[in-house]
């Protein structure tokens, strides 16, 4: 890089005295600045057309080469003015990911913990409860619960009852009363409907209509089931008190879990103090751990960043310009070659009596030589600028770009251990590598794989500030530590409970074979859905009302005693409809709601109620004497499982805990994707396009030299004035007659 800067300087020093030299040349007559010969030589055409080709291809390349500076100018503008916004957004990211991980730190080892612990109290609180349920599920005691819940709803059951059995009678009772009215009404009808039938066509077409002997009541409700000895027995049991007599049972079982409870409610509280103790120890880490993460420089950095945004805004215009100028400067410079190009080679020759066409190729001469002299006087500017812009951008490219770029270049590891006294790095010792922690975070490791906290006491971070790493070995080992198994051995020898319980009295029992003998399930629910859904009367009513009433209209005033008696018969049949069949039909409705009750109640878990005390008296008499023979030792085991299971919790809990540390908590990810974006920021938008201008103008700068020694050729070769005549004209005859011939042309004739 230094080599390359040596030369740019001494180009820059070498073209602009060289420039003096050949503008020296010029003044003396040397160097393309006498005049030149008029008369092409044989290879001029073939020297101007070759020259012309390479200068062309030479300004096209120079071309591309301003577009690109011209472009990667703006680039840098536009990468200048976002750098300040990317950095500081970069630094809010990692911010956040820092946030988040103690977030994460938090809930892991605060939050998780406490619903843990609120679980564990919870249980060892209820341990009199839970060992209780599961001795009733392992010796089937449960059904005393089952039964208990049966009988409870007894009371119930017989309001049901009560209440069928009062729809019953008073469906019963309008039912006679309606078929009686309907008796006496089909009876008037039918002899009133005879007398007019040969005179009138209305009332034949009623008798056609109506089959009056179906006016009938059509459910019978005398089939209605007869619930009286149901109810009566159900009394009787009630009476007795039966609900009493099975509660008795449950009620001693359910204080087997008071008693329990009290064996080992010695232990439970230095159970509970050590899981607190668990607890304290967790959050200590868990503020250990954001106090680790708390990084003030991060603000302070921002703090920086904000600082610049100023200077940029006020200087970066500047830069933009000059930048800008020395682009205008190459551009004068390319002008100068390409009009000279155009007008050297699609010119007319220069010296026409009548007058020149104003891009001749004298025109294009005079062109190149302005060009060859613009890069002369602007060579040194230029070079030395453009070297100034190399040796920054080159710098910057590989002390920083490829420094971040290839942080596992063995080279770049040992350039960023010479700046180890940073505190950042410091943070957490000597032996603290930053580019290993960049390798992690680009895998996405989590804080704990990264920092390498498994082989750490402790971190440094910041002057005399210390804080402790919690060792995941400790999760494992918290049974010895606390001593925790001591303790729940000691909830054990508690638990030292002979059940000596009577799950049914014997009047219990007797009770419930009464009640298993209660003829409930045998009740025909059939009929009560059947008669709620049938049709009360195969006749309508009101319709035959309203066909009477019509008919009674019509008939001739001759026959106003007949039209009487059909309007007292339409009244009745309106009258029995309005106070007896929407009576009939509301009980029924009613009587087939008691009747799903019953029926609910008259099984359990879709069983009959007979089958089920069935069973569940042979289940309480099993569980009675298991409780007696093998009660004790099985609360020894249930007690067992219970310290297992509460053991397992926690372990649980530690084995959740030390995977989220090792495997998810605080992976570094975002905190990858922050130093790429720096990257992107500074490298790719302001450093790359920044050596892209310097190139681009090197390369222009660079090409102006052979173009020099190529527009002085072509300028010679532009000013001749007349085409080679051809290999019989001698050169020297033709130059002597050219120089005294007379320049008036001769008359054509």
């Amino acid at each position: 890089m230094l080599l390359v800067g040596l030369i740019g300087l001494l180009l820059a020093i070498v073209i602009p005295v060289g420039g003096f030299f050949f503008c020296c040349c010029r003044c003396a007559g040397r160097c393309g600045g006498s005049r030149v010969e008029v008369m092409e030589k044989k290879r001029d055409s073939c020297r101007r057309i070759s020259c012309g080709i390479v200068m062309f291809s030479i300004v096209v390349v120079m071309m591309f080469g301003l577009v690109c500076a011209f472009v990667t100018n703006e680039y840098i503008e536009q990468g200048v003015q976002a750098l300040p916004d990317n950095l500081k957004w970069s630094i809010d990211d990692v911010q956040l990911y820092f946030n988040n991980t103690k977030s994460e730190v938090n809930n892991l080892l605060k939050n998780n913990f406490k619903q843990l612990q609120e679980k564990l109290e919870e249980s060892l609180d209820r341990s009199g409860d839970i060992v209780k349920i599961r001795l009733g599920e392992v010796s089937q005691a449960v059904a005393v619960d089952n039964l208990t819940e049966i009988v409870s709803r007894l009371g119930q059951l017989r309001n049901d009852i009560n209440e069928a059995m009062e729809n019953t009678k008073k469906l019963q009772q309008d039912g006679n009363q309606l078929q009686l009215g309907l008796a006496g009404v089909r009876k008037d009808l039918m002899g009133l409907l005879n007398e007019c039938n040969s005179e009138l066509e209305a009332c034949q077409e009623i008798l056609k209509l109506y089959d009056l002997s179906h006016l009938v009541v059509e459910p019978n409700f005398s089939e209605l089931p007869n619930l009286t000895d149901i109810m009566q027995k159900l009394s009787d049991l009630l009476n007795e008190d039966i609900e009493s007599e099975v509660r008795k049972g449950k009620d001693t079982f359910d204080r087997l879990s008071y008693t329990i409870q009290d064996a080992v409610s010695n232990a439970i509280p230095e159970i509970k103090q050590k899981i607190r103790n668990f607890g304290i120890e967790l959050g200590a880490a868990a503020d250990n751990t954001s106090q680790m993460l708390h990084v003030p420089e991060l603000r302070q950095a921002k703090e920086v960043v904000s600082g610049f945004q100023p200077y940029i805004e006020k200087y970066s215009v500047y830069r933009r310009y000059g930048s800008m100028a020395l682009c205008c400067g190459m551009l004068a410079i390319v002008l100068c070659f390409t009009f000279g190009l155009v007008c050297g080679s699609c010119g007319s020759r220069p010296g026409n009596i009548y007058g020149d066409s104003s891009c001749n190729k004298g025109v294009g001469a005079r062109l190149l030589i302005m060009g060859v002299i613009v890069v002369f006087l602007l060579s040194f500017f230029l070079l030395l600028t453009t070297t100034a812009l190399f040796l920054v951008g080159g710098t910057t490219q590989r002390t920083i770009c490829d420094v971040i770029k290839n942080t596992s270049d063995p080279q770049v590891k040992e350039a960023i251990l010479l700046v180890q006294k940073h505190r950042l790095i410091k943070m957490i010792g000597e032996d603290f590598q930053i580019t290993e922690i960049l390798r992690q975070c680009h895998n996405n490791k989590s804080l704990y794989q990264t920092l390498e906290l498994e082989k750490r006491s402790q971190l440094h971070i910041g002057p005399n500030v210390v804080v402790s790493v919690f060792n995941l070995s400790k999760l494992t080992n918290y049974q010895e530590r606390y001593k925790v198994d001591e303790k729940l051995s000691e909830f054990l020898n508690q638990l030292n409970v002979n059940p000596n319980v009577t799950l049914l009295t014997m009047e219990g029992k007797e009770l419930l074979k009464q009640l298993r003998d209660t003829p409930v399930s045998s009740i025909n629910f059939t009929v009560y859905f059947v008669m709620a859904e049938e049709q009360l009367t195969s006749i309508n009513l009101l319709e035959l009302a309203a066909k009477l009433n019509n008919t009674a209209e019509i008939l001739p005033s001759s026959q106003l005693e007949l039209a009487a008696k059909l309007r007292n018969s339409a009244l009745q049949l309106e009258s029995y409809h309005l106070r007896l069949v929407i009576s009939i039909r509301s009980s029924l409705n009613k009587l087939k709601n008691v009747a799903e009750h019953i029926q609910k109640a008259s099984e359990f878990h879709g069983k009959k109620l007979k089958d089920v005390i069935i069973e569940l008296l042979e289940k309480a008499q099993w569980a009675q004497k298991f409780i007696q023979t093998k009660g004790k030792e099985e609360l020894k085991k249930l007690g067992k499982e219970f310290v297992s299971e509460f053991t397992e919790l926690i372990d649980q809990y530690a084995a959740h805990v030390k995977q989220q540390v090792t495997e998810e908590i605080g992976r570094c990810g975002p905190v990858s994707q922050a130093y790429n974006a720096s990257y992107v920021a500074a490298c790719n938008k302001v450093i790359l396009p920044f050596n892209g201008f310097w190139a681009s103008l090197g390369w222009c700068s660079l090409l102006c030299i052979p173009c020099i020694f190529i527009a002085v050729t072509l300028s010679v070769l532009y000013r001749r004035i007349d085409p080679y005549p051809g290999p019989l004209v001698d050169s020297d005859f033709a130059s002597d007659n050219y120089a005294d011939r007379d320049n008036i042309p001769l008359a054509k004739y």
